[in-house]
């Protein structure tokens, strides 16, 4: 599918619109106004009912906004996952040395990834990951992207149950053999909280849940950092210098940290 068309007079037309179901609303017309001294300014179009008629509006204006700071919230919601637990594990797998370089260049594709989807999305005149896929390889790019979503998606709920399920209980202090009850906690739980939150249609609607998560992921990385024993653990191994210099590379293990740290 092209994202642009050419006009009659040799110019290029602004793209066209993938016709995806996840658009909202899903009567969308581009409108290109050009000002006095050329420039060009491209708005998507929508009809909406105001009153007893339809009125068509720029779906920017229909669109909810969050904060820079909600934005900032949002992305590292959910950037910042199930994952975070799995670090430790990963670093294990890997080595300290390797280990920690790994993470940094996880971090910078992944930097890298997001702008060039961003860049890309602007190019095509799209707003969605699933749409960028449409433009660009038609309708099998739209169902291959979207099938990888739904079993990551899956993956990650999974992971998050299991969690609710092993901790969750602690605080209500049943006891790790009383499966019955942990399962009863880990249902309610999940239909009070997790159930509401993932109806919301909008990313902007998340804003205030997720400026919580990240305070709480703040505490918890503070927690450990505070009550794990990493001065006992640093001199059992030597010192922190005999730990570099112990350290080994592991071709075996390294892809399963590294699984781990791409969650």
């Amino acid at each position: 599918m092209n994202s642009t068309t050419t006009a009659p007079n040799g110019k290029a037309s602004p793209p066209s619109m993938p016709n995806s179901p996840f658009f909202r609303p899903s009567n969308p017309r581009i409108s290109t106004v050009e000002s006095s001294q050329g420039a060009r300014c491209t708005s998507i179009m929508v009809k909406k009912h105001i009153g007893r008629g339809i009125k068509e509006i720029p779906l920017q204006d229909l669109e909810k906004k969050s904060s820079l700071l909600g934005a900032y919230a949002n992305l590292c919601n959910v950037t910042i996952g199930a994952g975070i637990v799995g670090l430790p594990y990963a670093i294990k797998e890997t080595g300290l040395v390797s280990g920690t370089v790994m993470i940094i260049v996880c971090a910078i594709l992944t930097d890298y990834s997001l702008r060039q989807i961003i860049s890309t999305g602007k190019l095509a005149n799209v707003n969605s990951y699933e749409t960028l896929m449409e433009a660009a390889f038609g309708r099998p790019g739209f169902i291959f992207v979207s099938l990888n979503m739904f079993f990551l998606s899956y993956g990650s709920m999974v992971a998050y149950l299991i969690i609710i399920k092993d901790v969750l209980p602690v605080l209500f202090h049943v006891t790790p053999h009383d499966i019955d009850i942990k399962r009863v906690i880990m249902i309610v739980s999940s239909l009070l909280v997790i159930v509401p939150l993932s109806m919301r249609r909008d990313m902007a609607d998340l804003e205030k849940t997720s400026r919580l998560n990240v305070l709480l992921d703040i505490c918890l990385v503070a927690l450990v950092v505070g009550f794990s024993p990493i001065n006992e653990a640093v001199e059992d191994q030597g010192g922190i210098l005999q730990m570099i210099l112990d350290d080994s590379f592991n071709f075996k293990t390294f892809f399963v940290g590294f699984g781990v740290c791409s969650l």
